[in-house]
């Protein structure tokens, strides 16, 4: 499938997954994450659709 940009692509794939599992999806998210990453993530959660599970991110940038 192709879409307009990464912006697209990134909704398309968490909104396709929340709505072909079973059961909450859980989204791992870190500080690095893209703001469209973000913005979807944090619908889906506000929705129902979803649980965020914060990574926290060490100070050389690595999310664990």
């Amino acid at each position: 499938m192709f879409t307009s940009g990464a912006t697209e692509a990134a909704n398309l794939a968490l909104r396709g997954l929340a709505v072909a599992g079973r059961g909450p999806l859980r989204i791992a998210l870190s500080a690095l994450e893209h703001a469209c990453v973000y913005d979807t993530a944090e619908a889906l959660a506000k929705d129902g659709i979803a649980e965020l599970a914060p990574l926290p991110v060490t100070k050389d940038g690595r999310a664990h």
